[in-house]
This record gives structure tokens, C-alpha cells and sequence, in this order.
């Protein structure tokens, strides 16, 4: 969607590209849920099994991801009062950044971070504990 809205010469927030990357951007939002729960249930058992390092760069790349998916939410809530060649600049930056971020992350919790987690954490009633905590946090949710 942001590679078709660079070629444009001009855009509404009411056309079909607009409405595209602000759809995308409310589910990116929703990935709030999911990085806190990795911050305040998976790490910490992971941390305490001596995986403290791991956690850490995984803090990291949450930090980054979030800064990111913030400032493209804003970008697209001041889009009426932003210069559209300004716009397209800063959308540029923001999904050439955030694209091949959370396509990294996501390799990282697949292979790494997720079966790292089900090897550690044998114990049932742990898992069970886990899943409360998780569903307390949620799994999904709109922030736009």
C-alpha cells in the first residue's frame, strides 16, 4: 500500500489507499497486546531461567517496533494538516524501517523465543497461570 501511495501525486483520507494503510495501521496498533504479553509473562519466566540476554534484545526490537507503528499513527492522524510530499517522505522512512523489523521479529519468536519458551516450561499449571495472564491482557485490540 505506502509503495503505491509514493507514486501518487496527490491523496484524500477519504481514497481507497488511505483508508488501505489506515486499516493496516489499526492492526499494527493491535500488536500492543502481543508485545506486552511477551514483556510481562514470557520474559520474565525466560529471564529467570537464565535467558535475561535474549529477552533483552527481543525488549529491544519491542521498543524500536512500537516507536514506529506510534509514529506512523500519527503521521496518519495529522495527514489533513501534513504536506503530501512530506507525508509520502516520512511514510517512506517509516515502512522501509518497520517492514523488515517486524518480519525480523517475527523470525526471532518463531524460531527462537517460542519453542524456547515450550522447552523451558514444562509445568502445566505454569502454562495454565500463563494463559490467565494472557487473557487478562487480551489478544486483539483497535487504538486508532
Amino acid at each position: 500500500v505506502s509503495m503505491h501511495i509514493l507514486t501518487l501525486n496527490s491523496l484524500s483520507d477519504t481514497s481507497r489507499e488511505f483508508m488501505r494503510l489506515s486499516h493496516i495501521t489499526e492492526h499494527l496498533n493491535a500488536l500492543e497486546e502481543h508485545l506486552d504479553r511477551e514483556n510481562d509473562v514470557i520474559f520474565p519466566m525466560l529471564k529467570s531461567r537464565g535467558w535475561e540476554t535474549l529477552c533483552r534484545s527481543v525488549e529491544n526490537e519491542h521498543i524500536y517496533i512500537r516507536t514506529a507503528i506510534h509514529d506512523l499513527t500519527k503521521l496518519i492522524l495529522v495527514f489533513r494538516n501534513t504536506n503530501f510530499t512530506v507525508f509520502k517522505n516520512q511514510l517512506n522512512s517509516l515502512t522501509k524501517y518497520l517492514c523488515p523489523a517486524l518480519k525480523q521479529h517475527l523470525f526471532h519468536e518463531d524460531q527462537v523465543l517460542f519453542p524456547l519458551a515450550l522447552e523451558m516450561i514444562v509445568d502445566p499449571d505454569i502454562w495454565e497461570k500463563v494463559k490467565t495472564v494472557c487473557n487478562e491482557i487480551d489478544y486483539c485490540g483497535i487504538h486508532l
